[in-house]
């Protein structure tokens, strides 16, 4: 039980570890590092990154909560609602716009600088697209990927007016 405890303790202070680099670092064999991952932690590699298989319990809360924001907000005015209602997801791209798709260099990650500055970007183009369309705000809907819920993240685009799910 406590290799299992360290497996768990080195992935949640780096995502990004190898089963190798956890395998070198606890001096065991890496051929018990990957069924303990995913068996006993029920985890499974995300783009390289550890991430839980499920949701926890504070995950499924917030997810409950994101969706019954979104319910208010639609049900007060449906029509306006899809116009407002913008979704954040790096790995897909369902808008191609040449002019206004922005690349990060080979090696950087999105991060709680990084993605907030890309967001008010966007909520620029947006406004100038929309023409007046979005009358009531823009709803950014992402996931729980660490750059999106960074307080930093959070903050910056609170000033900016762009509330978040």
């Amino acid at each position: 039980m406590q290799i299992i405890d360290q497996i768990q303790k080195l992935i949640l202070e780096d995502h990004w570890i190898s089963a190798k680099s956890i395998a070198e670092h606890l001096g065991i064999s890496w051929e018990w590092v990957g069924p303990i991952i995913h068996e006993d932690l029920d985890m499974r590699e995300l783009s390289a990154k550890w991430v839980p298989e499920c949701l926890n319990t504070d995950q499924k809360l917030q997810w409950c909560q994101s969706c019954e924001q979104l319910l208010e907000f639609f049900q007060c005015d449906p029509n306006d609602f899809l116009l407002r209602l913008v979704t954040t997801d790096e790995t897909w791209l369902y808008h191609y716009d040449p002019e206004t798709i922005d690349y990060l260099p080979k090696g950087q990650t999105t991060n709680a600088e990084y993605y907030p500055s890309l967001l008010v970007q966007l909520k620029d183009i947006l406004k100038e697209k929309c023409r007046g369309k979005v009358t009531k705000g823009i709803l950014f809907l992402h996931d729980n990927d660490p750059a999106h819920q960074a307080l930093a993240t959070q903050k910056k685009l609170g000033l900016h007016g762009l509330p978040t799910s």
